[in-house]
């Protein structure tokens, strides 16, 4: 069980859900930074969409974060980030991506 799984284990499931409002977004996040979990009552979904928050000077801790499958993108709707992938860092500003 996947530690997204185990957050929203008693999310009903919903086959034909299209919309997730602010409210049904399980927060899997912690010490200043919320991760809200977009589409979890979705049975067997093949996406993991997460709206991440993160309060100034979060971080998302010493250990980096590490996914075994799939890929990884995302947006700054404000503020900046400092992104690491493979020991490259970057600043990534309002309406940057990656």
């Amino acid at each position: 069980m996947s530690l997204a799984d185990f957050f929203t284990f008693d999310q009903p499931p919903r086959e034909h859900q299209y919309v997730f409002r602010a409210n049904e977004q399980p927060d899997l996040g912690r010490h200043g930074l919320r991760l809200l979990l977009i589409g979890a009552s979705v049975p067997s979904r093949q996406m993991r969409l997460l709206r991440e928050q993160y309060a100034p000077g979060a971080s998302s801790g010493e250990e980096p974060i590490v996914h075994a499958e799939g890929e990884e993108c995302g947006l700054v709707t404000r503020g900046a980030v400092e992104l690491t992938v493979d020991g490259s860092v970057s600043v990534l500003n309002a309406g940057d991506g990656y």
